[in-house]
């Protein structure tokens, strides 16, 4: 009887063994690592705290108010989408251009200039509020970086960034 206890014991370690040898060599082939996905191996976003206005910034536009302008939108690859423009030519000679996007806490506007491609008209400069007309536009929204406009009846929706010309 003691043979036969000896064996299942015996059997049972043997056992024991063998699967824990199969798994060690599981994980040296790497079958047992769990493989990363994109959601674990995006980094931690950080809070910035903004950068405080010094008292002596300008008074922008005669409005008696301070505040930084917007930053330009840009995405991730540093290029804009499709339907994001720095400039809209209307009327095959007029350019409109956004100079600057202000958000305050009592208001929210952009400025805006008109010129001419040829150069022989002189270049206007609009202080724009939402639900306002430019030229044959309505400013639906502002928000940082970029206006959307709406185009009369049922047309594509276009979004300007602000206007930064190329360095040289």
């Amino acid at each position: 009887m003691s043979i036969k206890y000896c064996l299942v014991f015996l059997a049972i370690l043997t056992t024991i063994l063998a699967l824990r040898l199969l798994d060690l060599a599981h994980r040296v082939h790497g079958g047992g690592a769990a493989k990363a996905t994109a959601r674990q191996c995006l980094l931690p976003r950080v809070h910035r705290t903004p950068v405080p206005l010094p008292a002596d910034y300008p008074n922008l536009f005669g409005t008696g108010k301070s505040s930084a302008p917007g930053t330009a939108a840009r995405k991730v690859a540093g290029k804009p989408s499709p339907t994001e423009m720095n400039e809209l030519i209307v009327n095959g000679d007029e350019i409109i251009r956004v100079q600057g996007i202000f958000i305050t806490a009592d208001e929210r506007y952009a400025i805006l200039e008109t010129s001419h491609r040829s150069g022989k008209h002189q270049r206007e400069t609009w202080k724009v509020h939402p639900g306002e007309q430019v030229k044959q536009y309505t400013v639906s929204k502002i928000a940082a970086g970029v206006i959307t406009l709406e185009p009369p009846g049922n047309g594509n929706i276009i979004q300007l960034r602000i206007f930064k010309p190329l360095e040289k």
